[in-house]
C-alpha cells in the first residue's frame, strides 16, 4: 500500500527533476538513484529528468558512467566543491531558470535544503526528501561526512529538510519514529519505501539446488535462517 501511495503522490506532481549532489559512489548511484529514475519513468509514463553534481575530479568517467546508467542525464561539476556545497545554489539557481522545472525530488538531506532554497525563490513549486537514511545518525557510524563543518550542520540540514519538504520518502517506519523523536516531525506527508536489490544481484541469485546443497553442508536443511544485512543503530535495527 505504501508504494501504491507514493506512485499516487508523484504521480499527481508531473514532470520533475531527480537531483544528486556530490554522490558518485557507483554502487548507490545504480540502485537508489537510476533505478528509482527508471521506474518512475517507466511505471508513471513521465520524463523525469536526472540532475547530478559531481566532483571536477575524473568528471568525465563519472559524466560516462552515469550516462550509462540513465540516458535522460544532466551530469555537471560542481563549481564550488561538496566542501563549499551551498554556494552551488548559484550553478542549480542557472539550470532552473533554463530548464524551468517545477518539482524535485532530492537525494538526501544536502540536496534537499537546495531545493528548497529554490521553491524559497519561486523557481520550483514542490520538493521531495528521498531520505535513504538518517544523516546524522550515518555520519556518527559510518564516517560519511568528511568535513567537520558539514558534520556541525547535519542534525540542522536533516531538520530543516523532514520539516519543510512536500513529501518524504522513508526506508522504515522506525526512520520515520526517528524523525518524530528528534526533530519534533508531527505531519503525515511521507510514504514508506524499503530499500531494494538492484536487478543485476537478484538475476545472479544461486539455483535451488544450490542452496538445498549448500544448506545440507552447513546444518541448516531443517532450520528457518534468518539474515540480517544493515547497521546496529537506531533507526536501522534494534536499539
Amino acid at each position: 500500500m505504501q508504494a501504491v501511495s507514493v506512485i499516487y503522490a508523484v504521480e499527481r506532481l508531473g514532470k520533475m527533476i531527480y537531483l544528486v549532489v556530490g554522490n558518485e559512489n557507483e554502487g548507490i548511484f545504480s540502485s537508489q538513484v537510476a533505478d528509482v529514475c527508471r521506474f518512475l519513468s517507466s511505471e508513471l509514463k513521465h520524463k523525469i529528468t536526472l540532475l547530478a553534481l559531481v566532483s571536477v575530479k575524473n568528471f568525465f568517467k563519472t559524466r560516462k558512467f552515469i550516462k550509462g546508467e540513465y540516458r535522460r542525464s544532466i551530469v555537471v561539476p560542481m563549481l564550488f566543491g561538496w566542501r563549499w556545497w551551498k554556494a552551488n545554489i548559484l550553478l542549480l539557481i542557472l539550470i532552473f531558470i533554463l530548464l524551468r522545472e517545477e518539482k524535485v525530488i532530492a537525494r538526501g538531506a544536502f540536496a534537499t535544503v537546495l531545493a528548497l532554497l529554490l521553491k524559497k525563490l519561486r523557481l520550483t513549486k514542490k520538493v521531495i526528501y528521498d531520505a535513504r537514511g538518517a544523516l546524522v545518525a550515518e555520519s556518527l557510524e559510518y564516517n560519511v561526512i568528511t568535513y567537520e563543518h558539514m558534520k556541525k550542520e547535519s542534525e540542522k540540514i536533516e531538520r530543516i529538510s523532514v520539516n519543510e519538504a512536500d513529501l518524504m520518502i522513508a526506508v522504515s517506519q522506525a526512520l520515520v519514529r526517528y524523525w518524530q523523536d528528534n526533530y519534533g516531525y508531527t505531519k503525515t506527508h511521507h510514504v514508506v519505501i524499503p530499500s531494494t536489490l538492484n536487478t543485476i544481484y537478484t538475476d545472479r541469485f544461486p539455483a535451488q539446488e544450490e542452496i538445498i546443497r549448500r544448506r545440507e553442508e552447513e546444518g541448516l536443511s531443517d532450520k528457518v535462517v534468518i539474515v540480517f544485512s544493515g547497521s546496529g543503530s537506531g533507526w536501522h535495527s534494534l536499539h
